[in-house]
Formats: C-alpha cells, structure tokens, sequence
C-alpha cells in the first residue's frame, strides 16, 4: 500500500450559532442542574482550531477509528482483491482477515489497548459483527436474525453494535463475556448502539413508539441495561454518535425540518450549534470535546473538525475538483482524524488528517 502525504492548510471556518437547552423526556432528575462548563472546558472552547496535513493511508479504503496510540483501523484492498478489515500503525498496514470462510470484513472500533471491533462474512454468505483480539477473530452471532455489526469495543472486552432481530427489526446490542444481549429501544421497531466508553455507558439511537403516521428517532443512552431518551430536539429527530471519556456525549439533531446541528449532551442538558446543513452526521469526539464527522459544505459533502464553536472544512485529497467528497470517521487526543475521501476516478482512498504544530511567534507572548 503507497502512502502519500499532501500538506495543504484548511482555512474554511464556517459560521455557527451555540444554543443551551434542556432536552424534555431525558431520564435524570430534572431537579438536578446539569454540571457547569469545567475549566479544562472552556480553557478547550477558546483554543484556536488548527489547520492539517492530508495523508492518503490506501488508495481503496476507508480508516475507521484511532487511538490514543495512534493505531487506526478500518477496511481496504489486499492482494487478493478482497476487502479487510485493517490496522495502520508505524506506517505499515496489517490485514487482520476474516472469519472462517469469510471474504469481506471490517474494522468500525478500536480500544486503547488495541481491541479491535467490526463485522466480517462467514461462510454462509451473512455478515456478522466480529471481535480481533489476541491474534484471533470472534463471531458474535446475532440476535436471531442473519446479520449483525460491531460499532464500538471497550479495553473491558464489551462490543456494542446492532444486530437483525428474529422478527426482522434491527435492535442494539452489546455483547460481553461471551453473550449478545438485546439492549431495546424506545418503543419503537428499530435501535443502534454507535459507542461505548470506558465504563460501559453506550450511545446511539431509537425508534420511539408510533405516533399517528410518523415514528420519531430520538438520541438515547444505555447504562446498566437501561435505556434513557436524551430527547429529540425541539421534538423532532436526534441521534447520539460518540461518547468520550469524561461522560460527554456527541452527535446530531433536526430542530427545523431538514436542518441537523450538531448537539452536546451533558446529562440533561444539550448545547445545540446551528449548521445549517441539510447533510450533517456526527462520528467521534476527543477528550477535549473536539467533533469530527461530515457536513454538507458548498455543493458536497466533506470532512469536518469543529472545536469551540467553529467547524473547519477538512476539504478532499483533491480540492481543486469540487465534485469530490470526504468524511471523518475517527478523532483522538492528539488530533489525529482518520477517515475517507474520494478522487477524480470515484475511488474512495482511507485517508489521516494530521494537525499542523504551529510554532509560537512573538505576537503569542
């Protein structure tokens, strides 16, 4: 696999507006004020987004996640053709393979210490949702039904993801010491767990129960088996996407009919930045409350990283062609964002964005 690194500066900072409110229908003490800002927080609100690096990680492919290491993983091309599931780390790629019989696999999750999460096809042709670890690959089964996906995967050995139901609904599911357990939903047909942190909080989405001619999805959290409604902004859709290490939950919600903004949910309460993109998705955030996901941009779709209140344009492996796109799957501690982007051949190439140091000058003393 070629690796190639294009340096350019991303200066496309578009313009948000942050709202606060307290989300109806979440299940905390409403009696009970949501945490103030800590001073790390606000310390993080005010530094300066940064600029990056683009780095091509394999011409067909898709980089998943990253850790605090900087090991990514996600799926690309291998010598046979076949796409795997892949680690990159100290600039070589490792094909982590497949289950049994399997051709296809993919890497969605990766813990601090190295535990990988994803799907692969068995040798009946379904896709199951898979766990890598200790050199071997684990089927998770489903829940009855033929096809399920791991979504995220703790150093504790949970696996959370979604699985087909026996009834042909999609539930999510974390599986754990060897058992897939149904987590439910809202009420409503289907769910999906997106992630899970350290201590086996999981986010992700539900169905709530029909309403006369419409099914609302609404951000929720699972925590001890129990499900907690995070409430769909001013009524309408939301969806949780990413959890950090400090409790703070991460992901996106439709308060005018086809606008999706980005939310920050700390218990009960969300802070809401207006996008105005009709296109918004939300795939990881930072201990430091960095987001990175995709938004549409101008006329396509692309990558980006928000910090503070402003949200920059990752841009594409090819900028001067504006019909190509991106999206950032993958965020750490260090700025690292992984993710994916397509060229002028409609190729999707697995690509890193990594932030440029800037050095101090003696207007910053």
């Amino acid at each position: 696999m070629r690796t190639t690194a294009r340096a350019r500066v991303v200066s496309r900072p578009l313009p948000l507006t942050l709202v606060s409110l307290t989300l109806l229908g979440a299940c905390a003490d409403s009696s009970t004020a949501p945490p103030s800002p800590s001073a790390r927080e606000t310390a993080d609100a005010a530094r300066a987004a940064p600029t990056f690096t683009i780095t091509e990680l394999s011409p067909i492919g898709i980089a998943r996640a990253v850790n605090r290491a900087g090991a990514i993983v996600g799926e690309a091309a291998v010598t046979s053709g076949a796409t795997h599931a892949v680690l990159w780390r100290g600039g070589a790629a490792t094909d982590l393979g497949t289950l049994d019989g399997g051709q296809f696999s993919s890497a969605w999750a990766i813990s601090p210490k190295g535990l990988i999460a994803g799907a692969s096809e068995t040798s009946s042709g379904d896709v199951h949702a898979a766990l890598w670890r200790d050199g071997d690959v684990v089927d998770l089964g489903t829940l009855g039904g033929s096809s399920s996906q791991a979504t995220g995967v703790n150093d504790r050995g949970q696996v959370v993801g979604w699985s087909v139901t026996s009834s042909g609904a999609t539930h999510a599911f974390v599986w754990e010491d060897g058992i897939m357990h149904d987590l439910g939903t809202l009420g409503g047909p289907n769910s999906r767990a997106l992630a899970i942190d350290a201590k086996g909080e999981i986010v992700g989405w539900s169905e709530t129960a029909p309403a006369p001619f419409i099914t609302f999805t609404h951000a929720v959290r699972w925590l001890g088996g129990e499900i907690a409604d995070l409430g769909g902004v001013v009524e309408l859709n939301s969806s949780a996407g990413a959890i950090n290490r400090t409790g703070q939950i991460a992901g996106w919600a439709e308060v005018q009919n086809g606008q999706y903004d980005l939310a920050l949910w700390r218990g009960q309460r969300a802070s809401v930045t207006t996008t105005g993109s009709s296109h918004f998705l939300v795939n990881a955030i930072d201990d430091r409350g960095d987001v990175v996901g995709l938004a549409l941009v101008g006329t396509g779709d692309h990558a980006f990283y928000w910090r503070g209140g402003t949200l920059t344009d990752l841009g594409t492996l090819e900028p001067s062609d504006i019909s190509n796109t991106s999206i950032a799957y993958g965020v750490n501690d260090a700025g690292t964002v992984v993710g994916a982007s397509t060229t002028h051949d409609g190729l999707q190439h697995a690509v890193m964005w990594t932030p440029v140091v800037r050095r101090a000058t003696s207007g910053d003393r």
